[in-house]
């Protein structure tokens, strides 16, 4: 009964304290880091088909137009790319109110007639949920919304395909250019890194100048994207580290190359999901639980290897679930109830097996030698304290004619005597793994082959 009494409050202990600890304190960030981590060391994503055009510090300089540029201007680099014949073209600009320059207006809403365009919407929710559509203004052109999701610490992972307001669904931006693709049926997907690696950018300005460079060969049956990449334009967002794993530093990433990511994430076909959250409660709850039955068995040492070991198979579980099904397996969320229930465990041990083993030794170093008494430490299972049938080798030693001697001497003599030959063989038969029983007047008695069972003990 009182090893169950200590199970559980060692299991108890450990749930409330990491449960307290996740809800109170930033540890909660490992396993993003973990996550983040995973896409930097094994990066899956290839990308032959998107081109981005970003709104840049050289394009101001090159074009010395003034931000927002007129109308106009994008109605030429829209018109441009159709001639370049791109399997899409996504434009991350919001056109959702008239300019002054109402000609300039009409001129896009022309060039915008083209079915391969997607243009960019937002949906906001403060109060109510307001649509800033550019249908107003460029008529009916095909929409794609821009919402972002940023986990608790303010990093962009994640995004959805498809946003749902009145029981109807309104397609993401990358979702919309996608349209023609097929697609498999997620809902979460963390986005990709090493942005600055896998896809190409280039200055808006040169889809308003008239360059000799063969443009149609490169954006021919490629997806093109125009947005802003000028951080200054305020359109840019906190990303996980990119450059170094153990980096705390989180990057700002222009929010068309976060569209990007979500759509080469797509196109890959390696859409990250978040593993059930179900099955991680139910195993924060049987993890620690099977791991209090395991270290009740174990000292300190087995138990600081248990930890160490089950750190490294729930890491090794959680990375091969990310690279062969794209699953986010929360190995820390899994193991710091783990962690504290070995803590609670070892401070069992500690506290009172330490006292016990005292106890031991205390008792048994009087009747057997030290190396009997550690065996006893390392396996008290060895004992039976209820007893058992065991075959033993008995030592009666009695002194002979010790009636004639004790006689011949005085009193005191006698104990002296006594003692010096008690002082000689006791100790010599503790040596030799026996085990003292009591002293007899005249003798004593001793027995081998117990507690500890030896061979050849008659010997």
């Amino acid at each position: 009964m009182k090893i169950k009494k200590v199970v559980f409050f060692i299991f108890s202990g450990g749930i409330i304290l990491s449960l307290l600890i996740f809800l109170f304190t930033p540890i909660s960030t490992i396993d993003k880091w973990l996550f983040d981590s995973y896409q930097i060391l094994f990066p899956k994503i290839k990308n032959n088909e998107i081109i981005v055009f970003g709104v840049d510090d050289e394009t101001f300089k090159v074009l010395k137009e003034q931000y927002p540029f007129d109308r106009k201007i994008y109605a030429k680099a829209i018109n441009f790319l159709k001639e370049c014949n791109p399997k899409a073209i996504g434009v991350d600009i919001l056109f959702d109110t008239p300019s002054r320059n109402l000609e300039s207006d009409k001129i896009l809403k022309e060039s915008a007639e083209d079915e391969r365009i997607v243009f960019a919407t937002r949906l906001f929710s403060e109060n109510k949920i307001v649509f800033s559509s550019p249908k107003n203004l460029l008529g009916d052109v095909r929409l794609g919304y821009t919402c972002l999701y940023f986990d608790s610490d303010g990093v962009l992972r994640k995004f959805l395909p498809s946003y749902s307001y009145n029981e109807k669904l309104y397609p993401s931006f990358s979702s919309e250019i996608l349209k023609n693709y097929s697609l498999e049926d997620f809902q979460y997907v963390s986005f990709l890194k090493n942005w600055k690696k896998e896809i190409p950018i280039y200055s808006f300005y040169h889809l308003i100048l008239d360059e000799a460079k063969d443009w149609e060969k490169i954006l021919k049956d490629k997806i093109v994207l125009i947005g802003a990449t000028d951080l200054t334009l305020h359109d840019s967002y906190r990303i996980p580290h990119t450059k170094n794993i153990f980096s705390t530093i989180q990057e700002v990433c222009p929010g068309i190359i976060v569209q990007a990511q979500m759509i080469l994430t797509i196109l890959n076909n390696f859409p990250i999901k978040q593993f059930p959250p179900a099955a991680s409660y139910l195993l924060f709850f049987l993890f620690p639980f099977f791991g209090t039955i395991i270290l009740q068995r174990l000292d300190v040492k087995k138990g600081t290897i248990f930890l160490i070991v089950s750190f490294f198979l729930l890491l090794i579980i959680s990375i091969l679930l990310y690279l062969t099904n794209g699953f986010l397996f929360p190995a820390f969320f899994l193991y710091l109830p783990l962690f504290f229930v070995g803590i609670f465990s070892g401070f069992n041990f500690l506290v009172f097996y330490k006292r016990k083993s005292e106890e031991v030794k205390n008792l048994f170093s009087k009747y057997v030698s030290p190396q009997v008494v550690e065996e006893i430490l390392r396996n008290p299972e060895a004992i039976n304290l209820k007893g058992e049938k065991r075959f033993l080798t008995i030592l009666n030693v009695d002194i002979r004619n010790f009636t004639s001697i004790s006689e011949s001497l005085k009193g005191e003599e006698v104990v002296n005597y006594l003692n010096e030959l008690f002082n000689q063989w006791v100790p010599e038969i503790i040596e030799r793994g026996g085990t003292f029983d009591k002293y007899t007047g005249d003798g004593f008695m001793a027995f081998f082959g117990a507690p500890i069972p030896q061979k050849n003990q008659a010997d």
